[in-house]
């Protein structure tokens, strides 16, 4: 595993082989294979020894499941098997600084075709700078930790209201569907807009 320098989940220590040992639990095969023994040879005499592999499959089976299922947490705790997270979070942190670059070198391409006024663009910028931060918070200082959970549970707020908004919205154009006069193509023709609208 070292010589290779590959990312694959396999064992790199004694441990975490004892571990994924433990963890296979047998069953399927067995079940299957036991089943599948005839109940008679072919001089029609009973299969020799069936109930006995029956049963010795259900009871490796039972044991299986039983005892190490309950006792794989306790395994795991007592080899202190722990999954590398350090290493996770530092590819989750760079890949989260490679978004808010591309997202930000995107609107700079934008800007330079299009004008947008100033508080759109310093929207913009934050909207950018956004990306990254909503992937991995770690990424960036307390303080624009901080602006960015707020902005986060305003736009959260902001977002439940609409929704709410645009559910009045719709009940009450579907109960004009119900008064006399009312043309169902109109109201189909409304909600869609009120569909789209939500979407948005």
């Amino acid at each position: 595993h070292t010589r290779r320098d590959v990312s694959e989940e396999i064992p790199t220590s004694w441990r975490e082989t004892v571990v994924m040992w433990w963890a296979g639990m047998r069953g399927v095969a067995s079940v299957a294979l036991a089943l599948a023994i005839p109940l008679k040879t072919d001089d029609g005499k009973p299969f020799p020894g069936r109930d006995e592999i029956i049963f010795i499959a259900f009871a490796v089976i039972m044991a299986t499941l039983v005892i190490q299922g309950l006792t794989l947490p306790w395994l795991v705790r007592k080899l202190r098997v722990k999954a590398d997270t350090d290493a996770e979070e530092a590819l989750e942190k760079d890949l989260a600084i490679r978004a808010a670059k591309a997202a930000k070198q995107r609107l700079k391409e934008i800007q330079e075709v299009e004008e947008f006024p100033d508080e759109v663009t310093e929207r913009l910028q934050r909207l950018a700078y956004d990306v990254g931060a909503r992937i991995s918070p770690d990424m960036v200082d307390d303080e624009r930790r901080e602006a960015y959970a707020k902005r986060a549970e305003r736009f959260k707020a902001v977002s439940r209201v609409q929704r709410e908004m645009m559910s009045a919205a719709r009940h009450a154009v579907l109960s004009a569907r119900n008064e006399a006069g009312a043309d169902p193509e109109i109201v189909d023709r409304v909600l869609r807009q009120l569909d789209v609208r939500s979407l948005r």
